[in-house]
């Protein structure tokens, strides 16, 4: 089976020279789309339901979708080639430039323009809202030449100004078809793994939760809906808040945030619950959060398994019985 791509080039050249290179890529099923930064978001929502892959861009348009998207978002990198491709068209220009870009971009420029004694004044920007303004102080400043991404070369041409566009050549379009076939195999085995724990999970007894600090819940096991019906909540179909359900969620969650665990018991018709929260994964964005929950009554149920004292307690016993 192929690996479904979906290709947001930023300018017109780039999404051609893909169009091009796709043909040679048998194992791989690339739409190629041409889209800049909110532009390919949109272009994205509008083929999200052909459940693609690997997404695949350039740039400040790579660095916005991989806020927003699912699948995992691989860049086309900037090679040594397109960098010095860009380097020569400026290097003898005596007016005042400047480089105006993101800094996956800008980094790799100055870089190499540091190692080929190439002065390039620059300002790295963070979102599309930004450059406009600065496209203005250098206007201001006396800049004719803009150099940078597609969107610096669009606005500083609005404000009369040239643009020289940081363009990817073939070789760095073929580097990132093969760094999506490797991620791709690497998210065969993650999924894998995912499905055989997800399995076992299924399995237990006991409920299984993840849900964010709002208490909305991303994953629950069979158990752990089955525990819900004792909430009134039809257990395989609804998705309900822990905020709702539980009055004691957020102190819980405080608890959780200073020890990095909370116990707490709950009594719903005359069954006793045992709740454990617990941090499962944090990052800069939000925290996740496991919730156990199980029944007091269910560790009487239980197997118990007790080893007798064996009869003979030492080797020399079995010597002297002989």
């Amino acid at each position: 089976m192929k690996i479904k791509i979906l290709l947001l080039a930023p300018y017109r050249g780039l999404k051609e020279l893909a169009l091009s290179l796709a043909s040679e890529q048998t194992d791989l099923d690339i739409t190629v789309k041409e889209g800049d930064l909110e532009e390919a978001l949109a272009i994205y929502k509008h083929l999200e339901n052909e459940k693609f892959d690997i997404i695949i861009s350039r740039g400040g348009t790579a660095n916005l979708l991989r806020d927003h998207v699912p699948q995992p978002v691989v860049e086309i990198p900037l090679s040594g080639f397109d960098l010095l491709r860009t380097l020569t068209l400026v290097k003898d220009y005596k007016g005042k430039l400047e480089m105006v870009a993101f800094p996956n971009i800008c980094d790799d420029v100055i870089a190499v323009s540091h190692l080929m004694g190439i002065d390039i004044p620059y300002t790295v920007i963070h979102e599309e809202l930004q450059v406009e303004g600065i496209i203005r102080q250098a206007k201001k400043k006396g800049v004719q030449v803009i150099v940078g991404d597609t969107v610096t070369i669009r606005l500083a041409k609005k404000h009369g100004l040239q643009g020289v566009l940081i363009t990817s050549g073939r070789e760095s379009v073929i580097e990132a078809f093969h760094h999506a076939k490797q991620v791709y195999q690497v998210l065969l085995q993650a999924n894998k793994k995912y499905r055989a724990y997800e399995a076992l999970l299924h399995e237990l007894e006991e409920g299984i939760a993840m849900a964010d600090e709002q208490g909305r819940i991303s994953f629950s096991n069979p158990g752990f809906r089955r525990f819900m019906q004792l909430f009134g909540e039809p257990g395989e179909t609804a998705n309900p808040s822990l905020v709702e359900l539980f009055p004691d969620w957020m102190s819980m969650v405080q608890t959780v945030n200073e020890n990095k665990k909370a116990i707490s018991y709950v009594n719903i018709g005359g069954r006793q619950l045992q709740w454990t929260l617990g941090i499962f994964e944090e990052d800069r964005h939000r925290r996740l959060y496991y919730v156990r929950i199980k029944s007091l009554r269910d560790a009487e149920d239980e197997l118990e398994i007790k080893y007798a004292q064996p009869p003979v307690h030492s080797f020399t016993q079995i010597l002297g019985s002989a």
